[in-house]
């Protein structure tokens, strides 16, 4: 989540054409299996019953982070690396960058609350 929260800070700092203080973070990405199948498990058990928060369901973490980790950082960063216009992730007919990378955010902290809350109720799920 920290990853996502310093991406989409520096996402918002290039569309507002701020300086950058560099490429957008992916360290701790490596591949789907960076949240493992027992995390996983774990949150499918919390949020199953729950509505997709802002179209994204918890239960697809796995595929939204892949999206944010291979294409839009992918994508950024190449495009920082080539100084070529960033505009086009920001304006135009294609998807927003910035608030795609919210979404993502979103959708982690709302996870993160379900599991912290389960985690302290007497009965957890699953």
């Amino acid at each position: 989540m920290e990853e996502v929260i310093t991406g989409y800070n520096i996402l918002l700092d290039a569309k507002n054409k701020k300086p950058i203080p560099g490429s957008l973070p992916a360290k701790t990405w490596s591949g789907m299996q960076t949240i493992s199948d027992d995390v996983l498990l774990r949150i499918i058990a919390v949020s199953k019953d729950e509505k997709p928060y802002r179209q994204l369901h918890p239960i697809k973490i796995r595929t939204q982070c892949k999206n944010y980790f291979e294409f839009i950082v992918g994508n950024f960063n190449y495009a920082l690396d080539r100084k070529v216009s960033l505009e086009p992730f920001f304006y135009g007919s294609g998807d927003k960058y910035d608030e795609s990378a919210k979404g993502v955010l979103d959708m982690l902290k709302y996870v993160k609350k379900l599991l912290e809350q389960d985690a302290a109720s007497k009965k957890p799920k699953g």
